[in-house]
């Protein structure tokens, strides 16, 4: 329970009650002496309006800051009970009474203006109430923009390693915007204040003309004055040094991009084959400085006349050189689209460089919140798809969702590309500029940080009040890598040879055990079971909780402080997940699916990567944590799949031609038929499999596997009884349904006799989801426990569709019979899957009427 995370959870739990509280008292604030009969003597004191409207103002926001402070109280008291006692009393000030109370009080002076403006209370509870609902839900939708949408600001989130950072100055523009609005809302109220027993708006706008009014005259004059200069001051900032763009106008832009560039999608172009580096951070300005080489290649059959690079138009290009002579026949900066014409044509094999220089600069504030986009204060992690130049035609930057094409008037696509489409085997899933490189960085940051890229590190120097860090890698890598800067503290252990370290936030000590052993257990299963691991170290670094991954780039996995770094993990609680070691573990995966083999450009070739790693994952928490806590993981897993099938708007596909969006697939279901070939062929003639085919494609550039490949590797492994499975785990959409429908125990010798009858049935749904009985004769589990958690037996069983019945012989006294304990099965419904014996005693003894 960090500070952070309390504030966050009562702050969202409390919000509505606030709300309505603040609604409700602004009514009984203003109709108070009215409803009391009192008005008539108060009104006739000789005092001016704003008295009256500025004690009920003051009263309103005052419970509100008591309401606050209820809630930091509450928050102090739950981190106590859960023994955690760095309460970070700052913070809790800071952000209940510097950023949540700032939304309250407009809402207290809006409430108040609307109830001073109608002669009904209850009207007044219901405007104000129906403006709430609005304007936190559907205002933004409708009005796009935050200067239109009452207290709207661009965000702000805390993060220990980043504090409140960028966000500050942004947020507070806006709300002394809105802060101003509301001013003139507050002169308002005072002018037009209820006085005497006539409550006519006419004759009240009337006599706010008095000399009397002058004072809030002249705060009306410099609310709206503040209003419509920072109001101005945000419009430059957000449509015009950057400019804003509704979601239909991004749309619109990736539309024209396809309609404009499409045509160059087959141009043939050269494959960047090593990358030198310098890359300049500078947090405290939220940009940075590259400058480096590319040498490009040319693989492929046919002679190259022009080379097309992509840079995203929000950077800005120095320079761009080729070490031939090119001219620059196009350059389009709205789209960063650039076309070089070669003097000379580069013959197949024959290679160039290209030398840049650019620049991502940080002007201004955008409408809404950045977050990892740039360089950050302490925290930088950016990628080089995000400032670096890329080659050829990037059909990724289309538009993919189908229903968007078709409000654009672009026709239907495709996913991804079919799998037959040999010539996309050409290109990897990830980066199609580029097959294995070489690289090399070296990359400054301030002097109280450190500065991380891929490889190793060769020198560290300071120099011009720099800090500065040179990598090199020494075995090629996939075109896809991350630059990170933070005040990291930094804590290593060696583990047969191989550095691990872990670069954290100070303070953040409480998982880096999990994560270490993460590493020696991944790592050695891994290597003993696949393949050696490519590098001498892998680092994990922790990044602010802008975004809730964790990523692998080549040994180093970016990790962010939102997720394993402040997990609570209960290890005496046998139902509990250790999140951090796993996700350790997953992305420790990834440096063999996906930075050893990577798949071809072609429907499903995610799966060789993400739901690969979901099995080593997998295999990890077992050897670690056993059976029984895997079978509660797996159960979650399932549950997730059943959500995600049902309420994906795409339709869903077979795990080998998954599609990259359908995470639920990927992730979940992968994981899961993994687990179960391993269960049904063995541990060994799992990964046997999967060692064939990392033997057979690792490091490989084109022609790249795909998912009928590895099909085939796992399919050489299985028995012909089993070949079924394979095709119904790949290429089937299958989903079982088995039931227990009675159990009974009999004592027999020193055992117990188990009569089952069992209800089996399998489905295929296509891809809509409409679901086809089909026969079956398959091999299913079935589990017989002695305790809630402890398998008394387990065997395989080739059950046939509809009602079987079995004898099964136990040693001991059974608890229950479950079918599939182990979960390797797609269930529809796991709730029938078991029945204990004391239920069906209970059931037979049914009192009779």
């Amino acid at each position: 329970p960090v500070t952070y995370e309390v504030i966050e959870y009562f702050g969202g739990t409390f919000q509505i009650f606030m709300v309505i509280l603040t609604i409700m008292f602004s009514g009984e604030l203003v109709w108070r002496a009215r409803d009391f009969r009192m008005s008539n003597i108060l009104d006739s004191l000789p005092v001016p309006n704003w008295v009256f409207y500025v004690s009920k103002l003051t009263g309103l926001m005052f419970m509100q800051v008591i309401l606050l402070g209820i809630i930091m109280v509450c928050g102090i008291i739950v981190q106590l009970f859960n023994g955690y006692s760095n309460f970070e009393i700052l913070l809790y000030v800071q952000y209940l009474f510097g950023f949540r109370i700032l939304d309250l009080w407009m809402l207290a002076i809006v409430a108040i203006f609307v109830q001073t403006l109608v002669n009904n209370k209850f009207l007044g509870y219901f405007i104000v109430a129906l403006f709430y609902f609005w304007n936190s839900t559907f205002a933004i939708i409708v009005l796009k923009s935050n200067l239109l949408v009452f207290t709207s600001d661009p965000g702000i989130l805390y993060s220990d390693m980043n504090r409140f950072g960028h966000a500050v100055f942004p947020y507070f523009i806006f709300k002394a915007y809105w802060g101003a609005f509301t001013l003139c809302l507050a002169a308002l109220s005072s002018m037009l204040w209820a006085r005497g027993s006539e409550f006519s708006l006419k004759l009240r706008f009337a006599d706010a003309r008095n000399k009397a009014n002058k004072p809030s005259w002249l705060v009306f004059t410099l609310g709206l004055m503040i209003f419509i200069g920072c109001g101005s001051y945000i419009y430059f900032n957000t449509n015009v040094t950057n400019k804003f763009k509704t979601d239909f106008q991004q749309e619109e832009e990736q539309a024209a991009y396809e309609r404009t560039f499409k045509k160059y999608e087959k141009t043939p172009q050269p494959k960047i084959t090593d990358v030198l580096l310098n890359v300049d951070l500078y947090p405290e300005k939220l940009g940075l400085h590259a400058s480096g080489s590319y040498t490009l290649k040319n693989k492929s059959t046919k002679p190259i006349d022009s080379v097309h690079v992509i840079m995203r138009s929000s950077i800005k290009i120095n320079t761009m050189q080729f070490s031939r002579p090119a001219q620059l026949l196009l350059n389009d900066s709205d789209y960063g689209y650039r076309i070089y014409k070669l003097s000379q044509t580069l013959q197949p094999g024959d290679t160039l460089s290209l030398a840049f220089n650019v620049d991502m600069i940080t002007k201004g504030f955008k409408q809404n919140f950045t977050g990892l986009s740039t360089p950050v204060y302490n925290g930088t992690f950016v990628n080089n798809n995000g400032f670096l130049p890329a080659i050829g035609y990037d059909s990724r930057i289309e538009l993919s969702d189908n229903n968007q094409r078709k409000k654009h008037k672009l026709g239907y696509r495709r996913t991804a590309n079919p799998i037959s489409d040999t010539e996309a085997y050409e290109r990897n899933l990830f980066v199609p500029d580029a097959d294995f490189i070489t690289f090399e960085a070296t990359v400054s940051t301030v002097p109280d940080q450190i500065a991380v890229a891929p490889g190793y590190l060769q020198r560290e120097w300071t120099e011009n009040g720099r800090r500065y860090f040179h990598y090199k890698m020494d075995s090629k890598i996939m075109n896809f890598y991350s630059f990170l800067s933070a005040r990291y503290t930094v804590k290593k252990e060696m583990w047969n040879n191989i550095s691990l370290e872990i670069y954290y936030q100070k303070g953040h000590e409480y998982n880096l055990h999990r994560m270490f052993n993460g590493f020696k257990k991944s790592l050695q299963y891994y290597s003993t079971n696949f393949s050696a691991y490519q590098h001498k170290q892998v680092r994990i670094l922790e990044f602010p909780r802008y975004s809730s991954f964790a990523q692998s780039f080549p040994n180093t996995i970016p990790f962010s402080e939102g997720i394993g770094f402040i997990a609570n993990v209960d290890d005496s609680s046998k139902e509990n997940v250790d999140y951090p070691f796993y996700v350790t573990a997953h992305e420790v995966a990834h440096q063999w699916f996906a930075h050893q083999v990577i798949g071809a450009d072609v429907e499903g070739s995610n799966m060789l990567s993400e739901s690969l790693a979901q099995y080593g994952a997998i295999m990890v928490l077992e050897k670690e944590y056993g059976e029984e806590r895997l079978r509660k993981f797996l159960h979650i897993e399932m549950d997730k799949y059943l959500t995600g099938r049902s309420n994906d708007a795409e339709k869903e596909k077979p795990l080998a031609y998954v599609d990259a969006g359908q995470g639920y697939i990927l992730y979940q279901k992968g994981g899961i038929i993994m687990h179960a070939l391993n269960k049904y062929l063995g541990e060994d003639s799992m990964n046997h499999a999967v060692k064939r085919f990392i033997d057979r494609y690792a490091f490989q550039g084109p022609p790249y596997p795909t998912t009928l490949d590895f099909v085939s590797a796992v399919r050489l492994s299985t028995p012909d009884s089993l070949q079924y499975f394979i095709t119904d785990a790949f290429q089937k959409i299958t989903i079982y349904d088995n039931k227990v429908d009675s159990v009974k125990a009999n004592k027999s010798g020193n055992g117990y006799v188990v009569d089952l009858t069992l209800e089996s049935k399998k489905f295929y749904a296509d891809t809509s989801g409409k679901e086809t009985l089909a026969p079956s004769d398959d091999y299913i589990e079935i589990g017989i426990f002695k305790s809630k958690s402890t398998l008394l037996r387990i065997d395989k069983y080739k059950l046939k569709g509809g009602v079987n019945r079995l004898s099964i012989p136990v040693n001991e006294k059974p608890y229950k019979v479950v079918i599939d304990p182990r979960m390797l099965l797609i269930d529809k419904k796991l709730d029938d899957n078991e029945m204990k014996f004391d239920d069906k005693e209970k059931a037979d003894k049914k009192p009779v009427i």
